[in-house]
């Protein structure tokens, strides 16, 4: 991947490698999607801009993590409406 920006990546994607060992797939996500946190989705998806297979790979997983965030009820209604419309639009 040019420019090595899939380095943004790496921390989330470890974490949640150790928390599936740990935990099993529905408690063994991590990062911002997880906890709704709609400011660092934004800055993510703002600084992926550059690279078009990154934003739409963040965008793809980002939306997995978010169904599996509605089912173990761990975000709000207002943060998932606002999470799937950035999933949609990039910003």
């Amino acid at each position: 991947i040019p420019g090595g920006s899939y380095r943004i990546l790496l921390p989330l994607l470890k974490q949640t490698v150790r928390n599936l060992e740990e935990s099993g797939i529905g408690n063994a996500l991590t990062g911002p999607v997880v906890r709704g946190d709609v400011e660092t989705v934004e800055k993510h998806l703002a600084l992926l801009q550059r690279d078009s297979e990154l934003l739409t790979l963040y965008k793809n997983l980002g939306k997995v993590a978010l169904e599996i965030s509605k089912e173990n009820e761990s975000i709000d209604t207002v943060q998932i409406e606002t999470l799937q419309s950035l999933f949609r639009s990039g910003l």
